[in-house]
């Protein structure tokens, strides 16, 4: 199962927060995610080596 999410602009923050976001959905979901998939004009340079992850 994929999860994705839109932003226009994406840190640091906005990753934590995704990844807790999914961990919660796949765990009261029962579901396994195989892939995140992030959605952005805009990346901070600081979030991309967090992205790889």
């Amino acid at each position: 199962m994929a999860i994705s999410a839109l932003g226009s602009c994406w840190g640091l923050y906005s990753e934590a927060n995704f990844r807790r976001k999914a961990d919660f959905y796949a765990k009261h979901q029962n579901q396994t995610i195989d892939r995140k998939i992030v959605i952005s004009p805009m990346v901070d340079d600081r979030a991309r080596p967090v992205a790889k992850v």
